[in-house]
């Protein structure tokens, strides 16, 4: 099983400074599967909240997370 974090241009942060707001990136979350297709459907599935406050899913992106090797000592 693969792992991906997942995330999407739309929206917007509310910094600590409440009177202004900031454009950036939001992560949505991370997810399994065999393939990006896969997990993003997980993702989905897991979570209805990503869908239900408005973010498009096909907007959603996402890259595998790969996990550097341990040094043997």
């Amino acid at each position: 099983m693969k792992e991906f974090v997942f995330y999407t241009h739309e929206g917007r942060t509310i910094p600590p400074d409440e009177n202004q707001e900031v454009e950036n990136c939001q992560l949505l979350g991370f997810a399994t599967g065999e393939d990006f297709a896969t997990a993003k459907a997980n993702l989905l599935k897991e979570n209805t909240w990503i869908e239900d406050v408005g973010f498009d899913p096909d907007r959603i992106a996402g890259r595998e997370v790969v996990a550097e090797k341990q040094k043997q000592p």
